[in-house]
């Protein structure tokens, strides 16, 4: 019934989006690494086809921000890469400006998908993202280690529920990726936090019991990436005045084997969860 509901409303015959992941704003401006999103997508917007496009533009708005992610990369483009930003008319442009998470990115991007009614229920849609390479890199390493934990996998998801059949290749290739434009011990340290990312993955999957299959198979890369992660940063001088936060996430994971019972990983995992978010904060180049 929701599938010949929308249906019959639709109003556009789009099969190609191309969705825009958010980067955290600085003083109510795009960052070097927000930037850089854009200029990805301005450089390849003239060399596609357009008629049946339309691109969403992720990010909310922070409580000392005065504009969200979104807004400022539509702004962004127009500004920056005007000639460029002319591909596109304003109804193929939506803007997704309540999420601040990756999760929340994929999951209100896919609700205003579904609320434009610019897509045909059951034709193929392609899902393109736009990110920096390391953000697609991980979406995608997820995507194949946990796909139960994949956000594309739940946007494809949530879209069938509604008729809607999104094509979202693993391929990275496939995808718009900016080069992380911080070539630093700086920027390396950051990279180098965000493969911890990998490891929360996985407790939250383990806490929400998502897997159907032997834990210790779902725990071994997640373990072997963020270890290496953190003897890495371990070695370097500008990750020092972090040792204590360092030494205490890899005493989490070793704390934490496939057997470890849930009510003893839930506290774990808050706790895991916010100090990768703080050490992600305070590493970031950009300050955001």
């Amino acid at each position: 019934m929701t599938a010949e509901l929308l249906m019959n409303k639709t109003i556009g015959n789009v099969t190609e989006v191309v969705v825009v992941l958010g980067k955290r704003l600085v003083n109510s401006h795009l960052t070097e690494e927000g930037g850089s999103r854009i200029e990805a997508l301005a450089k390849i917007l003239p060399s596609i086809d357009t008629h049946n496009l339309v691109v969403i533009f992720c990010g909310g708005k922070l409580e000392n921000q005065y504009i969200s992610e979104a807004q400022a990369m539509v702004d962004y483009l127009d500004e920056q890469f005007p000639e460029d930003a002319k591909c596109l008319i304003n109804s193929q442009i939506l803007i997704e400006d309540q999420s601040t998470t990756s999760v929340e990115n994929f999951s209100n991007a896919c609700s205003e998908l579904i609320k434009s009614k610019l897509c045909v229920v059951d034709i193929p849609v392609n899902v393109r993202l736009v990110s920096n390479e390391y953000h697609i890199e991980r979406i995608i390493k997820i995507e194949q280690l946990m796909p139960e934990q994949g956000l594309l996998n739940d946007l494809k998801t949530n879209a069938e529920k509604f008729g809607l059949k999104l094509n979202v290749s693993l391929d990275i290739a496939q995808h718009i990726t900016a080069i992380y434009p911080h070539k630093t011990r700086h920027g390396e340290a950051f990279l180098l936090v965000d493969q911890l990312t990998m490891y929360r993955v996985y407790l939250e999957g383990v806490v929400g019991a998502v897997f159907r299959r032997s834990l210790n198979e779902v725990r071994e890369q997640p373990y072997v990436i963020s270890v290496v992660a953190l003897e890495q940063l371990l070695t370097m001088e500008i990750a020092q005045q972090h040792i204590h936060t360092l030494l205490r996430l890899r005493a989490i994971i070793e704390q934490t084997p496939a057997s470890i019972a849930i009510h003893r990983l839930s506290p774990l995992l808050v706790e895991f969860n916010q100090l990768l978010l703080t050490l992600n904060r305070c590493i970031d180049p950009e300050g955001a």
